[in-house]
C-alpha cells in the first residue's frame, strides 16, 4: 500500500505522495540512471494498458525525444546542456506545468516587451528549454521570452547566479488533470492516450505521466526556490490572469518597458478573448472558430444591416430631412 497524503487546492482533494508512485514489482524512479543511456518506462500503464512511456532523467518522467531532436547525441546529454545556457540579462522565462496556461502567457509577455498586438508567427516551443536544448536557446535573438515545464534545479545555472526573472503560473488542478487529458485524448498514437477520463485522472495524480505529479511539481519548486533567495519569481494564477487587468499592469513592469495604456487596453482585450470559450488557440498557433463564434459574427452582422436599413436618410421628407432643419 503506497502511503499518500491529501491536501485541498481550490477546494480540490490533490494526492500528495510520500512515497514513489511504483509499488514493489516496479522499477522506482532514481536520480542515478546510468549515463551511457536512458531506458523508456514502460511501467506507467494501467492494467488496461492505456498510458505512456517516458524516459527518467534527474528523477522526472520526461517525454522520449524523437531522433530529430537530439542530433546524434543522447537524450541525457541534450537535457543536460541546458543547464550551461548562456543567459542574457533581459530574458525572461515562463515556468510552470503543462496545460497551467504557458502558451497564452507566453503569447502575452511577448506583446507586451514588443509593443505589437498580434500573435507571434512561432509557437512557443520554439523558444522552450526541453525543445531546442542550448544550441536551439543560443541562437534565439534578444531580448527572448522562454518557457519551460522543468523544475528549478534543471534549468541554466545562470538563472540562480545572474538572477534571471522567472514567472511562474499556477492553475486549478481539475483544469489542468481535464486539459492535459484532452490534449492527449486528441494525439495520435502512439503518444496519444486511448483510455477514459477516470483512468487518466489517476495516473494524473499518481504522477505516472510525463513531468510527474502536479503537486510534486508544485511543491519541488517551492523547496527549490527556497535555497535560492533572492531570485525575482513573480507568482501568478492563471485564473486571476482571466480577470487581465492587474496581473497585466505587473507583467509589463517585470517586462521592463514602460507600456502606453493604449497597448495595455489592448493586450488586456487580447488575453480576455483567449479565455473565451468560444475562440481557441491550436497548438500551431492557429485559430479555431467553433459555432458560437460563428453565431456571433453572423448575429452583429445582421444587426449592422437593421440598423443601416432603420437609419437610412431618405432625400425628401424622413429622418433625413428633419435633422437636417434642426441642425440649421
Amino acid at each position: 500500500m503506497i502511503p499518500n497524503l491529501i491536501v485541498q487546492v481550490w477546494g480540490f482533494d490533490i494526492r500528495l505522495n510520500t512515497a514513489s508512485v511504483f509499488d514493489k514489482n516496479q522499477t522506482a524512479m532514481t536520480t542515478d540512471q546510468p549515463s551511457e543511456a536512458l531506458p523508456i518506462v514502460h511501467e506507467l500503464r494501467n492494467p488496461k494498458g492505456h498510458g505512456f512511456d517516458c524516459m527518467v532523467f534527474d528523477g522526472l518522467y520526461l517525454f522520449v525525444p524523437p531522433p530529430f531532436m537530439l542530433k546524434g547525441e543522447t537524450a541525457e546529454k541534450r537535457l543536460q546542456s541546458i543547464q550551461e545556457i548562456e543567459l542574457n540579462d533581459d530574458d525572461v522565462i515562463i515556468c510552470a506545468y503543462p496545460k497551467c496556461g504557458t502558451h497564452w502567457l507566453w503569447e502575452v509577455v511577448e506583446m507586451l516587451r514588443s509593443g505589437v498586438i498580434e500573435y507571434r508567427k512561432e509557437v512557443k516551443e520554439t523558444q522552450e528549454f526541453e525543445i531546442i536544448y542550448k544550441e536551439g536557446t543560443d541562437a534565439l535573438p534578444a531580448p527572448r521570452t522562454l518557457n519551460t515545464h522543468l523544475p528549478l534545479r534543471m534549468l541554466p545555472k545562470q538563472v540562480v547566479e545572474k538572477k534571471v526573472k522567472c514567472i511562474k503560473i499556477i492553475r486549478n488542478p481539475k483544469d489542468v488533470c481535464v486539459s492535459f487529458f484532452n490534449q492527449y485524448r486528441d494525439t495520435v498514437a502512439p503518444a496519444g492516450f486511448e483510455g477514459d477520463l477516470e483512468e487518466f485522472t489517476e495516473l494524473f495524480l499518481y504522477g505516472k505521466i510525463c513531468f510527474g505529479a502536479y503537486s510534486d511539481y508544485l511543491l519541488t519548486w517551492k523547496a527549490e526556490l527556497a535555497r535560492s533567495p533572492g531570485l525575482p519569481v513573480l507568482e501568478m494564477f492563471y485564473e486571476e490572469m482571466k480577470m487581465a487587468h492587474r496581473p497585466l499592469n505587473i507583467l509589463h513592469d517585470l517586462a521592463g518597458r514602460n507600456m502606453p495604456d493604449r497597448v495595455i487596453a489592448l493586450v488586456t482585450l487580447f488575453a480576455n478573448k483567449l479565455s473565451q470559450r468560444q475562440i481557441a488557440i491550436s497548438a500551431l498557433g492557429l485559430m479555431t472558430i467553433t459555432k458560437d463564434t460563428i453565431l456571433t459574427i453572423v448575429g452583429t452582422l445582421l444587426t449592422y444591416v437593421f440598423i443601416v436599413i432603420q437609419f437610412k436618410p431618405e432625400s425628401t421628407g424622413g429622418m433625413g430631412q428633419d435633422t437636417n432643419t434642426t441642425a440649421g
